[in-house]
């Protein structure tokens, strides 16, 4: 039997990882709580990004969308808006959710929404 090819990724340190495509989605299709023990990076350290608002409202009503249409992607996720303060620009409210402990938990997430045709972005915090 073949093994699955396998991928290199690059990690904050610089160090490569070698991860199998079947790898990747199990992390993305976990929840926060198994991805959070992640070996690949610093504990809890990034988050996804779903969105920015200037209107509060607009994100928990996205997250209530999207908490239904990608439940098996999100279940188990905590969410968090962020009042950001941009000076004469505004404020915007951002959703994210997370905490993952990666950048490769984070971006195989993100990859994993927006073949399902979510917008997103992976931010550390």
């Amino acid at each position: 039997m073949n093994s699955p090819k396998r991928v290199a990724i690059a990690t904050p340190s610089s160090r490569g990882l070698s991860l199998s495509a079947t790898e990747i989605a199990e992390m993305a299709d976990k929840p926060a709580a198994a991805t959070i023990k992640s070996k690949y990076g610093r504990l809890g350290a990034y988050q996804v990004q779903l969105g920015a608002f200037k209107r509060y409202e607009s994100a928990p009503a996205l997250w209530r969308r999207l908490r239904k249409s990608q439940s098996g992607l999100l279940r188990g996720m905590q969410h968090r808006i962020q009042r950001v303060n941009r000076g004469k620009q505004g404020a915007l409210h951002t959703l994210r959710v997370g905490p993952l402990a990666s950048t490769t938990a984070a971006d195989a997430l993100c990859d994993s929404l927006a073949r399902r045709g979510v917008d997103c972005m992976v931010v550390e915090f």
